[in-house]
């Protein structure tokens, strides 16, 4: 039996305003919901999630749900910067999943994927100072490396609207 969130109004006030209130409010239902997901043994689909949040299935293809999927994102961030329930993400071979950490093991899960984005981030700190020091807003801007295929359809279109 799949289990419906009923999602209460938060008034939380933020920069955005309604993306924190609905981020809140999922947050809220994904507290109830996550009880039944600790462990990676117990993992949730991402399909399975939506479905459960927003009780309508999943479509990848769906701009709608992209976007909604986001709020769920954020919700699951203000779980884990704002409540005892750490969530966590993961990709295996059947999607992604989501669980509750209960072990070092898997919280290590977390820790490499979050050390793989400081990485980044740290290439990004000084891809800044080189662009500055290069004047590249002088240049001419382009794209290096933009490969058509793997973002598809969607490029295409916004290359058809200019």
């Amino acid at each position: 039996m799949q289990q419906k969130l009923r999602l209460k109004k938060v008034s939380v006030k933020g920069k955005d305003g309604m993306r924190r209130t609905v981020a809140m409010a999922i947050a809220q239902g994904l507290l109830t919901l996550m009880r039944s997901h600790i462990g990676r043994k117990k993992a949730i689909g991402k399909p399975a999630l939506f479905q459960a949040v927003y009780a309508e299935p999943y479509d990848p293809e769906s701009y709608e749900h992209f976007a909604k999927w986001d709020y769920v994102k954020r919700a699951m961030h203000v779980l884990r910067a704002r409540s005892n329930c750490f969530v966590i993400g993961e990709c295996t071979e059947q999607g992604w999943t989501y669980f509750v950490v209960s072990s070092e093991t898997e919280a290590g899960t977390y820790v490499t994927a979050v050390e793989h984005n400081v990485r980044g981030l740290r290439k990004l700190q000084k891809r800044a100072v080189v662009a500055a020091k290069q004047q590249w807003h002088t240049k001419e801007w382009k794209i290096e490396g933009l490969r058509m295929r793997t973002y598809g359809a969607a490029v295409a279109r916004l290359v058809d609207k200019r």
